[in-house]
């Protein structure tokens, strides 16, 4: 699962095991941090020496930043879909 590394001046970065690096996050997505919206930034990946020196694991590290609340509201707001009508088109 994802570790936190540190968090400063608005950024989180977290690390997530190699066992989940298929659910990464995409740059452009939300992720919801301890109910918190936050917008990735950017993805790095690093591989880091295990044992051995020929063995290595690979590690992504996600940039995040936080979304203001208004601009948070604003996008739910477009989300939502427009109501449908009740019945069948009207077709002339």
């Amino acid at each position: 699962m994802a570790q936190v590394a540190f968090a400063r001046a608005g950024t989180v970065l977290f690390h997530v095991d190699e066992g989940h690096l298929r659910s990464v996050p995409r740059i452009g997505e939300v992720v919801v941090v301890d109910d918190v919206p936050h917008d990735v930034v950017d993805v790095e990946y690093w591989a880091r020496p295990i044992g051995s020196l020929d063995r290595r694991t690979l590690v992504a590290t996600v940039h995040l930043r936080p979304i203001d609340a208004a601009d948070w509201e604003l996008r739910r707001t477009r989300r939502t879909a427009p109501p449908r009508p009740k019945g069948p088109p009207v077709r002339y």
